[in-house]
């Protein structure tokens, strides 16, 4: 009752519930897309070659750079930005933003209409864990790219293992799932610590007849604080 139904319009791919009956009752045996193509060496090579393309066109590429300031002038934007505590100007015709839309506003000079400001503080995100489960095996999932869970009783809504995207990614001999878990930024999930994680979601694991904790020989997580943005009316 408090969220749009926007994102489900948009994201499902049926057109009505008469739709969503037949595809039960007789499910289609085609496929959404004949082929699917996957970088060799992982989707980080996505922003490589858009980095390769960028430089040998002469372009600069700055990393590890947190805005501090956006100022907008009249025939340019100077953004002021530090690294390691160190302040830097940088001078641009255009700029595209993709941070978070909470904190872009924030850093706007002179500073946008209230209602702008207002607007985005009511955004709110969900976070993502990723916890990465490393057995000595060749696979873990035996035909599936991914697995959805949208049951209240898993802790993890998605399970992943890049091997069956590409097998290039990984050791041949070493298998890696991909479990990711939905939380709020400080709550016991978020603050909860690699080994607890873990501990929770491997009992999920074994539920769901994925993988035996005794198979298991490293873990660890990724965190990201502003993933889902929450559809709310």
């Amino acid at each position: 009752r408090e969220l749009s139904e926007e994102l489900a319009r948009k994201r499902i791919p049926v057109k009505n519930l008469l739709d969503v009956m037949k595809n039960v009752l007789l499910p289609s045996k085609e496929v959404s897309a004949d082929f699917f193509y996957y970088p060799k060496k992982g989707i980080g090579r996505l922003s490589g070659i858009l980095q390769d393309k960028i430089e040998e066109k002469g372009g600069e590429i700055h990393t590890n750079y947190f805005p501090e300031s956006i100022n907008i002038e009249k025939n340019s934007i100077k953004i002021i930005a530090s690294n390691n505590g160190k302040k830097e100007e940088f001078v641009a015709d255009k700029v595209i933003s993709t941070i978070p839309i909470t904190e872009l506003p924030l850093l706007i000079k002179p500073t946008p209409p209230e209602k702008v400001i207002n607007a985005s503080n009511k955004l709110k995100f969900r976070s993502l864990i990723v916890l990465y489960v490393i057995a000595e095996k060749e696979k873990i999932l035996k035909k599936d790219n991914c697995i959805f869970f949208p049951q209240k009783n898993f802790i993890f809504n998605r399970i992943s293992e890049m091997k069956s995207f590409r097998p290039h990614v990984i050791d041949p001999k070493k298998a890696v799932l991909m479990v990711e878990i939905t939380c709020d930024k400080n709550d016991h999930l978020w603050n909860s610590s690699d080994e607890e994680i873990f501990h929770l979601a491997i009992k999920d694991l074994e539920k769901a007849r994925i993988i035996r904790r005794t198979e298991v020989t490293k873990c660890f997580t990724r965190k990201a604080a502003k993933v889902y943005p929450i559809y709310s009316l």
